[in-house]
């Protein structure tokens, strides 16, 4: 939902700046802001998309539920209407309706935690630019309230980040299972499955009675983590180290393992 934001601001700013640099630019205005209207429908339904998720989530785990986004969505219908209304009317005094503007993208880019990647660019609503047209400046304040608005649920949706979390992982828990001739090695932890965008598993070493050794095995997704397969596998104590792989926002983090099992 994000790339909409993105591809759709350069093009607003290209717009701008040729009608800025017009003194007549009475039909460039109109057709900007006729262009942020059907922005800001679109933009619309990318909010009530993510409002219908969160709800989703809320409703089938209440402790999901934010009391301060509840407000910050409070806010955000009170100072849209008035927009609405300002958009349509004439002489509309424009400084105290962005200075609540304000405000609440203040408010919102803390709940998001000043997030880069869920805050907008203000750029469009200086001062300078709502005296080329009020109803540019208006129009530009919808659009930038609904997207950031936006980003707000989408926010409170996504993955608690496990980057955090990392050094709480003592150890990645080794269940082992035979069935006829195959041994079952299920790795799980509860912060690396919080991670679906990427998840990998390296052996490092295998060793039998104290000495290194050379087997195959197989390595496969389950819904804990992985499944470590061998063939078959003679009685003995055995020990086994490696790593967990897994990405978030596009960086690799490892998590290293360790464990001794039994075969009898």
């Amino acid at each position: 939902m994000q790339s909409i934001y993105k591809s759709v601001l350069p093009v607003i700013l290209l717009l701008l700046s040729v009608s800025s640099c017009k003194k007549d630019n009475s039909e460039e205005l109109k057709e900007l802001n006729s262009f942020l209207y059907h922005t800001y429908q679109v933009n619309t339904e990318a909010l009530e998309y993510q409002q219908k998720k969160y709800h989703m989530i809320a409703e089938e785990k209440p402790s999901t539920r934010i009391k301060n986004l509840d407000a910050i969505y409070k806010t955000y219908g009170e100072l849209s209407s008035k927009l609405n209304a300002a958009i349509v009317a004439e002489n509309t005094e424009i400084e105290p309706l962005q200075t609540k503007y304000n405000q609440l993208l203040d408010e919102i880019e803390q709940f998001v935690k000043t997030d880069k990647s869920y805050t907008i660019n203000r750029i469009l609503t200086n001062n300078k630019n709502h005296q080329l047209n009020a109803k540019y400046h208006l129009n530009i304040m919808r659009n930038n309230l609904v997207i950031a608005m936006s980003y707000a649920f989408e926010h409170s949706s996504k993955p608690a980040s496990i980057k955090n979390n990392i050094k709480s992982l003592k150890h990645v828990d080794i269940k082992v299972t035979q069935n006829y001739y195959r041994t079952v090695l299920s790795l799980s932890s509860a912060i690396a499955q919080t991670s679906n965008e990427y998840r990998s598993v390296i052996v490092d070493k295998i060793s039998k009675d104290g000495i290194n050794t050379d087997m195959k095995y197989t390595v496969l997704d389950n819904t804990s983590f992985s499944d470590i397969t061998f063939d078959s596998l003679q009685r003995g104590n055995y020990f086994i180290q490696g790593k967990l792989e897994f990405k978030e926002r596009g960086k690799i983090l490892v998590v290293p393992f360790s464990n001794e099992f039994e075969i009898k």
